[in-house]
């Protein structure tokens, strides 16, 4: 099993990926901001069949579903996905840079994992 952590900064605060790898799947965690926390949840089957769970007055689902979407053709193995990201009074502007920042450590991760 191999585990890896990657953050990134935005507003003085990390935004964090968490990626571990085991002998079945892949399972992620990606939180950060003002209040980490789970918003939604992903899960890639071993088919490829994406189910994510998003829960009310959350936004994370887009991100679950983008992450076991990319993890999944990259690992060709089940991927979970959790992410919380929250930062106070973030604007639409932020939104999408914390988007951004995300698929960059979705980046950072896929190289890691081709690298194993």
């Amino acid at each position: 099993m191999k585990h890896f952590t990657h953050k990134q900064m935005f507003r003085g605060k990390p935004i964090t990926a968490e990626i571990t790898v085991t002998d079945c799947g892949v399972q992620v965690g990606l939180h950060g901001g003002d209040k980490p926390h789970i918003g939604a949840v992903g899960i890639a089957a071993p088919d490829g069949k994406i189910t994510v769970t998003q829960f009310e007055g959350h936004k994370e689902g887009v991100l679950c579903q983008q992450w076991c979407e990319t993890l999944f053709e990259a690992a060709n193995c089940p991927v979970v996905v959790s992410a919380g990201i929250h930062y106070d009074n973030a604007s639409k502007e932020e939104i999408l840079q914390v988007v951004e920042i995300s698929n960059v450590l979705l980046g950072i991760g896929i190289r890691k994992l081709q690298s194993i």
